[in-house]
């Protein structure tokens, strides 16, 4: 059998949550260097430490989720700040029941409030997700995904009788 490796990264939207961090960090830093008149040598400490932090701030709130497929296996990592990387997800094709079109009638008739959802799309509006829903021996997990034209084909390939391809 032929051997199928795709990979596909998309950058999250910053959430509003993530912004607030990242104006109050810099609210922060304004804070310590303004406080150097009186705290001196202290408040440009206390400066140097907020910026560091800001900076963490900023890669932390900077998300991309890569997805890989290696024959019949997706995975999904996280990557922060585009260098910390941690694997997030990891599915068995074979384990699929549908994969198609997130707002599909078919996708939509099988979520239940037992399930569990795993959302790794860039949250944007108007952008395709699919989502694949999982059988697995832990329950069934529905994982929503926004996968480029050649990581569709090659689900495609690897499960055709599962695999929904939207008409977008």
């Amino acid at each position: 059998m032929e051997e199928t490796f795709v990979e596909y990264i998309v950058k999250t939207k910053t959430s509003l949550s993530a912004i607030g961090i990242r104006i109050g960090c810099i609210f922060i830093v304004i804070c310590c260097f303004l406080l150097t008149a009186v705290l001196g040598i202290l408040g440009v400490t206390l400066g140097v430490l907020a910026i560091y932090l800001t900076y963490m701030a900023f890669q932390m709130t900077s998300v991309e989720y890569e997805y890989s497929i290696l024959n019949s296996e997706i995975s999904v990592d996280k990557i922060m700040g585009q260098r910390k990387r941690k694997k997030v997800a990891e599915f068995d094709m074979k384990n699929a029941e549908i994969m198609a079109d997130a707002d599909s009638e078919e996708i939509l008739r099988r979520v239940n409030n037992g399930m569990k959802v795993l959302d790794y799309s860039s949250r944007k509006a108007g952008k395709l997700k699919y989502a694949i829903i999982f059988n697995e021996a832990n329950g069934i997990t529905e994982m929503i995904f926004e996968p480029n034209e050649k990581m569709v084909e090659a689900l495609h390939k690897i499960r055709p009788s599962i695999v929904r391809i939207a008409n977008r």
